[in-house]
């Protein structure tokens, strides 16, 4: 299939090397912009950690010097890692009967090729409730399939969402813990997929907390990739981040033999015994489609506006939710 994405550039979504050389322009146009478009301390740290690692690769020619970074494991805060070195669970001293289950959300080279797999926010660690963090091998490729947002697993020995569950109830079960609540964490490009993880773990996961974002990889259902395929011959622009999606959604759909409940959870969550509260931004711009997509369809999802955005940032809440959301709703839940 031959589409005109960014720039009017026409690629072929069934041809590897076009899909690579697309990536590749891409991180070009995010480097292009932001490089002239900083305004905010955030936006000024992306930009220098995001220069440090393509530095790093292109006078080294691949990515093999994040290794050290990105498998580093905290023994102190964590215990059990996994093979493959992409779950891990807590290490504390109180006897909590509340399991989060993070999908953690780095967005960026500069973040995913730079964090230890055992690591998340002060904020989440902090809460009354054990840990799994569940991240995805970073230095899996290729980079226009990769990471999947947990769509096709999280390592190639985890290569499917059922494969990850799997592992996830193996260090469970090697923690020697009963746990009468289990919340799956996820946000972002991760939202949907916090469902759909939920969904292979419904034997176990009472609790779904998901922050607004890519909530279907569906290219028949994403409202993104709707859009676009309807005004691109008009003039079409979005994101970088949109721009992945749309590449990666027709590969889920065409490439793979993918349960529709992991690329479209809204549609069956509601079949399962798992409460579900979804927050979103009331500023978010960006994923509102998302948002409309999801509020149309009987999900039986409870909905909770959040009324927070950065001077510069609407979309990403994060920071807010960890610290003044996430810990009261784990106590009362």
């Amino acid at each position: 299939m031959l589409l005109p994405l960014i720039d009017g550039i026409e690629v072929d979504l069934n041809d590897d090397l076009d899909l690579y050389f697309f990536h590749e322009y891409v991180q070009w146009k995010n480097y292009s912009f932001n490089r002239v478009d900083k305004k905010g301390i955030r936006e000024k740290i992306n930009l220098s950690a995001f220069q440090k690692v393509y530095m790093q690769r292109a006078n080294t020619g691949g990515w093999n010097f994040a290794e050290e970074d990105v498998y580093k494991f905290d023994e102190v805060r964590f215990e059990l890692p996994n093979e493959c070195k992409t779950i891990c669970i807590s290490k504390k001293d109180n006897d909590y009967e509340t399991l989060i289950i993070q999908l953690a959300s780095l967005s960026g080279h500069g973040s995913r090729l730079t964090q230890p797999f055992s690591s998340t926010s002060e904020s989440i660690y902090n809460t009354n409730a054990d840990i799994i963090v569940v991240n995805e091998d970073p230095l899996r490729f290729p980079e226009f399939l990769y990471p999947s947002c947990y769509i096709l697993g999280c390592s190639e020995r985890l290569h499917s969402m059922k494969l990850m569950a799997d592992d996830v109830r193996r260090i469970i079960t090697e923690k020697g813990k009963q746990y009468k609540k289990i919340v799956v964490y996820s946000d972002s490009k991760h939202a949907g997929s916090g469902l759909s993880f939920a969904i292979e773990l419904s034997d176990i996961v009472t609790h779904c907390f998901t922050v607004h974002g890519t909530n279907t990889h569906d290219f028949n259902e994403s409202p993104i990739v709707k859009d676009y395929l309807e005004n691109y011959k008009t003039g079409w622009h979005t994101s970088p981040a949109q721009w992945m999606h749309i590449v990666k959604c027709y590969q889920y759909k065409n490439r793979f033999e993918i349960p529709d409940h992991i690329l479209n959870p809204l549609k069956h969550i509601k079949n399962y015994n798992i409460k579900v509260d979804y927050y979103h931004g009331k500023y978010d711009d960006e994923y509102r489609p998302f948002l409309k997509y999801a509020q149309e369809l009987d999900t039986g999802i409870s909905y909770h506006e959040v009324d927070y955005r950065t001077k510069y940032e609407t979309h990403n809440i994060r920071n807010h939710i960890d610290r003044k959301i996430l810990p009261g709703y784990i106590n009362e839940i």
